[in-house]
């Protein structure tokens, strides 16, 4: 792939190389299991210790340096249903009312 053509895809999405895993994934989760009425949006971090825009710290955790990602799951069985990164804040939005982007993952998810 071309220089440019991927600073402008890293512009765009930062995590343009792992999406189309992504979505395959929680595809394939969605086809093997239908969950009960009852769903839950959890927080899962994926350590991590290299440089990246999106990588989180919080120094409470196991590995203060991480991944995090919205999961939809079944709280009976614990099985993910659907994996979202989480992107940080929204650059788009006006700053008055900046908030997390986070707070709009449910219906994403």
């Amino acid at each position: 792939m071309p220089e440019m053509e991927r600073k402008e895809k890293n512009r765009e999405d930062r995590f343009w190389t792992v999406q189309n895993f992504l979505t395959r994934t929680s595809d394939n989760f969605l086809k093997q299991y239908t969950p009960c009425q009852d769903i839950s949006i959890d927080e899962i971090c994926f350590p991590f210790k290299g440089r990246h825009r999106y990588r989180h710290y919080n120094k409470d955790k196991p590995h203060p340096y991480h991944f995090m990602f919205f999961g939809l799951c079944c709280p009976l069985t614990s099985y993910l249903l659907r994996l979202l990164p989480s992107r940080g804040r929204d650059q788009e939005r006006d700053p008055i009312y900046q908030f997390d982007r986070n707070s709009n993952i449910s219906t994403d998810l």
